[in-house]
């Protein structure tokens, strides 16, 4: 399993021991990381002022989109609420990505309080412990043995239309009709 990990780096020395215990937390049960910005902040944090370059948004912002797009699963720390993590959680949920909302905070008052959508978990911690509980916890319900796979794959313009046809006059989706007809070829070949 593939998680990417997003949280806000204002206040990057204070949140590392909470960085940390998350990506341990994935570590421990077998999960890798989409990409490893951790390491990249930490070193540019012990860099001092005048060596520092400006900071490349764009290049982020397509790292960002790159890791959630190879994630299984995204989790972000909300404890420094930004707009990009609300964005990155918009893009990973219209993605059907399962994400996990994670903050010291309460976030009964806040925007995420009033998503509601299937795949979004939001969960408040205090202790470090906390964390990892929450990070199992996670990654058991979302785990690969109990949840069906996803998967892309490009069709011709023959096959688009043959869907779109059928999911209209079925009313179901495009991916069920082709899970029904991967089925039946699975029957009939026992």
């Amino acid at each position: 399993m593939i998680a990417h990990f997003i949280a806000s780096t204002s206040h990057l020395t204070e949140d590392l021991p909470y960085f940390h215990k998350v990506v341990k937390a994935l570590f421990g049960n077998g999960v890798f990381l989409a990409h490893d910005w951790i390491s990249i902040a930490e070193r540019r944090s012990d860099k001092s002022a005048n060596q520092l370059q400006p900071t490349n948004w764009e290049a982020v912002l397509e790292e960002n989109m790159a890791a959630i797009d190879r994630a299984d699963i995204v989790l972000i720390d909300i404890s420094r609420y930004t707009f990009a993590q609300g964005f990155l959680a918009a893009l990973a949920l219209q993605d059907k990505k399962s994400v996990l909302l994670m903050s010291r905070n309460n976030t009964q008052n806040s925007l995420a309080a009033g998503i509601h959508d299937k795949n979004l978990q939001i969960k408040t911690y205090t202790t470090l412990d906390d964390i990892k509980l929450l990070v199992d916890e996670f990654i058991q319900e979302n785990s690969i043995t109990t949840n069906d796979l996803r998967f892309n794959f490009f069709i011709n313009r023959q096959i688009h239309n043959y869907l779109r046809d059928v999911a209209h006059k079925t009313g179901k989706n495009k991916s069920e009709i082709i899970r029904e007809l991967i089925e039946k070829e699975i029957q009939s070949k026992k």
